[in-house]
This record gives structure tokens, C-alpha cells and sequence, in this order.
């Protein structure tokens, strides 16, 4: 970027930059499924933008909005994984197109690496492409490649949306994605290379977690003095979860009494009314729906040791007359 800081008008060109290379790296973790594949990409391409030192862009804010919205994405919603790799597929398309018809060689990994020569091959296309966006300058000789260049700002080929393909062309022009001739780069790493270190890291993974899940004999000190394993020191835990939730039924049972003793105290007072509209037989059942709703009111008695008496078979032993 020829030490140009990242602003706010040309974010555009670095993101797709960052997005050519965060597309690299998930390309090399080799097979995966669309919801992986998305996921993988978002998480690259956001540690990439971390990692750019602060000193490269204009003001912090730059930052962030690069990491909440990329530039000309539609309002309405923040950046996810699904739309953000839609928006790399689609812009390496229009990128391939525009790397085939970069000037000055037929590929792409055989351009020079000096930045002096990368200005002198860039001013062509960049003088092209501002001509097409101005073409009726009557004081303006378009033969002129000179007077042309004079009329460019420095920094329109990072800011205009004509050029923003120029700075992954020039960045990335070792790339197999976009090189007009990828089966003379460099030959990645084969299947087989990917499948062995992909299955290493899935193993490495089961050891962790599986030392995790396997209970280990580690020794706490107490307030008793006595020392606590990891299952008496879970034993400890669970008895405390257990108290605190009996706390909270126990809190949730005094509010349901004071609503039921509430509901009650107003039977209480509209008592006459209730038994003027209603009668008095279900003004009383009313009251005892309401009392049975009370903790322990519904138990079980204990059996007596004592036969009951009922009002049939209860009688008399001195003269043999009916109770009732």
C-alpha cells in the first residue's frame, strides 16, 4: 500500500486482500462441511484483521467496522460467516477475471517483487481504468499517458471500486487461487500429508479431552483440617447446589402462602356478597380449595390406633341408645 495508512475509503481493497488469504489458509486444512468451511473462514479472516498493527490504520474506529460490516455490504444486519464466505465466492470470480487480463505477464507469480517496478507495471491498468471512469475531459489529451498520470490522485487505485482488484493481484500474485497458470506454482501439501496431520490434531484432541473426563486423585485442604479428594470435593458441591436450591423452593413456597392468605383475606371481606351471588355452600368450598393449596394440608393422616367411630356403629355401653 506504499506505507498508506487503512482508512475508511480504502478498506474495500484491503478486505478482499485479507479474504484472498484467509480463503488460502482454510483451503489447506483440506475437506470440510459448508458449516465448517464458513465458520473456519470467518475465525481466520477476523484473527487476520487482529493482527494488523493499529499504527496501519487511520484511527481505531477503521478497525472495527472492517470486523462488524464489510465495505458495500447491504444495511440492515452485521457480518456472519454465511455472508461473508458468499462474499469471497463471489469476489473471486470477478477477481480471476480481472488477474487474467492484469497487463504485463501471462502469470501472475512471475511479476517483479520490488515496489518500484510494481508502480511502473500498475500505472497502465490504473491509467485505463481512470480513463473509463472520466472520459469527457475536452482539456485532458488521453494519448497522453503522461498528462494522464498527472490527473490521478495518489491513492484512487486503493479507494476507487474499479480498482480494488489491483492490491490482491499485486499482494497475493503467488497464489494458486487466482494465478492465471496455478499448475506451474508450487505444489501445496498432497491428500494424503493433510489427511495424517488432520487425524494427529483429532487425536491430540480426544487425549485432552479424555484426560479431562477421567477423574483424577487430587487432594484439597479443608477447614477441619482433613484433606479433600476431587469426589468428596464434588460431594461438597453438590450438597451446596442442593441447598441453595432447597432455599429457593422454600423461598417460592412463602410466596405462594402470602398469595393464597391474600386471596383468602378478600374471600373474608366480600363474604357477604360472594354468599348473597353465589350461596353460601360455594362460598365455603371456595374457602377450602384455597386452604388445601397451603403446603401439608393435603397429607395423609397417620392411622390411629384407636377404632374410629362412625355415626352408624357408634353406641352406648350403659343403655344402648344411638349417639347421633
Amino acid at each position: 500500500m506504499e506505507r498508506y495508512p487503512i482508512s475508511e475509503e480504502n478498506r474495500r481493497s484491503v478486505e478482499l486482500a485479507i479474504m484472498v488469504d484467509a480463503g488460502s489458509i482454510v483451503r489447506e486444512m483440506g475437506t470440510m462441511t459448508k458449516e465448517r468451511r464458513e465458520q473456519a473462514f470467518f475465525q481466520e479472516y477476523m484473527s487476520l484483521i487482529s493482527e494488523i498493527p493499529s499504527e496501519r490504520f487511520v484511527e481505531d474506529g477503521v478497525r472495527l467496522q472492517m470486523q462488524l460490516r464489510f465495505k458495500g455490504m447491504r444495511k440492515g444486519g452485521d457480518m456472519n460467516p454465511t455472508n461473508l464466505l458468499r462474499k469471497y465466492e463471489t469476489e473471486m470470480t470477478s477477481l480471476k477475471k480481472f488477474a487474467y487480463k492484469f497487463p504485463g505477464f501471462g502469470n501472475l507469480s512471475k511479476l517483479p517483487s520490488g515496489t518500484a517496478q510494481l508502480q511502473q507495471l500498475r500505472r497502465p491498468i490504473v491509467a485505463k481504468l481512470w480513463a473509463e471512469q472520466n472520459p469527457a475531459r475536452e482539456d485532458l489529451d488521453y494519448d497522453d499517458p503522461v498528462a494522464v498520470a498527472t490527473q490521478i490522485p495518489p491513492t484512487w487505485w486503493m479507494e476507487h471500486s474499479s480498482c480494488k482488484y489491483i492490491l490482491s493481484v499485486l499482494v497475493h500474485k503467488d497464489n494458486k487461487d487466482i494465478s492465471t497458470h496455478p499448475t506451474k506454482l508450487p505444489a501445496g501439501p498432497k491428500r494424503n500429508d493433510i489427511r495424517k496431520a488432520t487425524k494427529r490434531t483429532v487425536e491430540k484432541q480426544r487425549a485432552v479431552e479424555k484426560e479431562r473426563a477421567t477423574p483424577q486423585i487430587q487432594r484439597f485442604p479443608s477447614g477441619s483440617g482433613a484433606d479433600l479428594s476431587v469426589s468428596d470435593r464434588d460431594d461438597v458441591d453438590q450438597l451446596a447446589k442442593k441447598a441453595k436450591i432447597d432455599g429457593m423452593r422454600s423461598v417460592i413456597n412463602l410466596k405462594r402462602i402470602e398469595a393464597i392468605n391474600t386471596q383468602i383475606a378478600v374471600m373474608e371481606r366480600l363474604e357477604n356478597v360472594y354468599v348473597a351471588r353465589m350461596g353460601r355452600d360455594a362460598y365455603e368450598q371456595k374457602l377450602v380449595n384455597l386452604a388445601n393449596k397451603l403446603p401439608d394440608m393435603l397429607e395423609e393422616e397417620q392411622p390411629r390406633d384407636v377404632e374410629q367411630l362412625t355415626p352408624q356403629s357408634a353406641t352406648s355401653d350403659n343403655d344402648g341408645t344411638d349417639l347421633f
